[in-house]
């Protein structure tokens, strides 16, 4: 049995896959000082949105290290807000997402009893990750959030 066909026939086939994903476009690298300006600017929110950046270890005590967290949140009683998580590694980001969680449960509880419209807005928040970055947005408009995010 000659084999130099069949190994001429790999080598092509080879060859052509690898010429093929090389010209495939790659995924734009995500860009969160972009999409952070494009949640503030361009989605609805109930009251205006306020920096509270330097007060974010007493919202999330329990943050893996070096996390940087970018805040802003509505004043008065609606519930908006938009935080930017960047991990210091991709293995902190379950660490962070798990706190979203406990953050948005405890949200919803104390929005249940006073302010069942806040609850319904806290229970359908965009949390969005993309590499060592997690994104959380409370809105009404989440439709417009989730579509500036890709």
């Amino acid at each position: 049995m000659n084999m130099k066909p069949l190994a001429l026939g790999l080598c092509t086939a080879a060859l052509a896959l690898n010429i093929l994903t090389a010209c495939a476009p790659s995924p734009p690298a995500f860009d969160a000082d972009a999409a952070l300006d494009g949640l503030l600017h361009q989605v609805r929110y109930d009251s205006t949105l306020t920096d509270v950046s330097s007060n974010a270890e007493f919202y999330f005590t329990d943050l893996p290290d070096d996390t940087t967290v970018t805040m802003y949140t509505a004043q008065g009683t609606s519930s908006d807000q938009v935080i930017l998580f960047e991990a210091k590694g991709q293995e902190d980001v379950p660490a962070i997402e798990a706190l979203i969680q406990t953050h948005l449960n405890s949200l919803a509880q104390q929005a249940a009893n006073y302010l069942p419209e806040e609850a319904a807005k806290i229970q359908d928040a965009l949390v969005y990750t993309n590499g060592v970055y997690v994104v959380l947005c409370i809105t009404s408009d989440t439709a417009t959030a989730r579509e500036l995010l890709p």
